[in-house]
């Protein structure tokens, strides 16, 4: 007979995999590849907007790349809105071909209050899609040309997220762990969401959004997380984000910890904003509808964020495991049910291995160990989101707003590839 103390710990463990035995269903999909779109004629006109903010350390390296797309420039046009900037970002812009808005309001700040002023100000008459990029990012040289095939093979796609890699995964044990959460999350929650044809997450840059669709919706987010924003917009009117494996681009990660902690906390406080706002018209969709897109939302919703999906299963395990063996040193020797407490640090043992091993040798093609010794960087990480959450809370509490995370890493393509 177990404790009341050892009965909550083990309905807690059956509470986490219960979760994750949800997640696994569908990331077996992700071991399947997508299917390419057929190669289409040029066809789509974009509007590519960059929202800066004195980013004229890597704005450089990302208009270069644009400029190097294999798609016909004639339907291309480069907006970058320069928000309140005190460098040289409006002009390294101007210097390279791009259309240069300057805002200079004062008052309200952040990505999401940029991109809604430029695009009352950008002719969207003029094309059919809008792609955004940050401006640390660089964008492969068939990005656009990926995206247009995909777009005409899917005239249904009116929000599409192309592949996010790490432009820095080796400038520290930090960046290695993004890198480690980026890949697995391609793999087997964007990829496998795309093959049973569930929603997956816009992820902020390198997504491309069809016009009238964009004019429906409306630009008028307000939380500082528009990218989960507007996926809640699209899913609970009954579409999906779709994936494009195919149109890749490169985002730049925190280096410190310190830096990775203040834009966690702004993931964070927006996540916590939007569960707020959109979990229960998920769950009275999922009630009346029984569509499994809005039972994925409220999941996504109220556990906060992919990456917590991992850490959270990885260490409980292990952490549960210890509980019991402090509760009951001899357990093992007398309770007949001592199979099912070992399955909970075996559940997170699979996970681990799919973080550490299996999703970088996926990405790489071949059986990659060299972060096997990460292991404790990334669950170390994965603790350090505990006070993240924290500094969400009270900063909600306190009105916090959007605070810029530094970019530095002015890479090339080039650079990018020789790595």
């Amino acid at each position: 007979m177990w404790s009341p103390a050892e009965t909550i710990l083990f309905a807690i463990g059956v509470l986490v995999y219960g979760y994750w035995a949800y997640q696994m269903s569908i990331a077996v999909n992700g071991l399947r590849a997508q299917p390419l779109a057929p190669t289409a004629k040029p066809l789509i006109r974009f509007a590519v907007l960059i929202p800066a903010h004195n980013e004229e350390r890597v704005i450089g390296p990302l208009l270069e790349s644009l400029a190097a797309q294999s798609y016909p420039c004639e339907l291309v046009t480069v907006y970058v809105s320069c928000d309140n900037c005190t460098d040289s970002t409006a002009q390294i812009a101007e210097r390279q071909g791009a259309r240069v808005l300057v805002r200079d309001e004062r008052g309200t700040s952040g990505k999401t209050a940029n991109i809604r002023w430029a695009l009352e100000r950008i002719p969207l008459d003029d094309y059919d899609v809008l792609a955004v990029f940050d401006a640390d990012n660089l964008v492969r040289e068939d990005f656009l040309k990926r995206m247009n095939d995909y777009l005409v093979a899917h005239p249904d796609a009116q929000a599409v997220q192309g592949y996010l890699e790490t432009k820095n995964p080796d400038d520290s044990w930090v960046t290695r762990v993004y890198a480690l959460q980026f890949w697995y999350t391609n793999r087997f929650w964007h990829r496998a969401r795309s093959n049973a044809g569930l929603s997956i997450n816009l992820g902020g840059t390198g997504e491309a959004l069809r016009i009238p669709a964009l004019r429906k919706w409306g630009w008028t987010w307000e939380s500082l997380t528009d990218d989960l924003e507007l996926t809640c917009r699209i899913i609970l009117a009954g579409g999906r984000v779709h994936w494009c494996e195919a149109a890749l681009a490169y985002d730049e990660k925190p280096v410190t910890e310190r830096a990775s902690r203040s834009q966690r906390a702004r993931w964070l406080q927006g996540h916590y904003y939007l569960a707020a706002l959109y979990a229960w018209p998920a769950l009275r969709g999922l009630l009346s509808r029984g569509r499994r897109q809005d039972l994925d939302l409220f999941f996504h919703l109220v556990v906060p964020g992919r990456a917590a999906t991992s850490y959270i299963t990885m260490f409980s395990g292990f952490a549960i495991i210890l509980i019991r063996w402090l509760l009951n040193p001899a357990w093992l020797s007398h309770d007949p049910r001592w199979w099912a407490w070992l399955s909970f640090p075996l559940f997170a043992l699979v996970q681990t291995i799919m973080v550490i091993v299996v999703a970088p040798s996926l990405h790489v093609r071949r059986l990659e160990l060299r972060y096997v010794p990460d292991v404790l960087s990334f669950l170390g990480y994965g603790v350090r989101w505990v006070p993240s959450m924290v500094d969400a809370i009270a900063a909600s509490r306190r009105g916090g707003g959007w605070v810029k995370t530094e970019h530095t890493r002015a890479l090339s393509l080039r650079d990018v590839h020789r790595k």
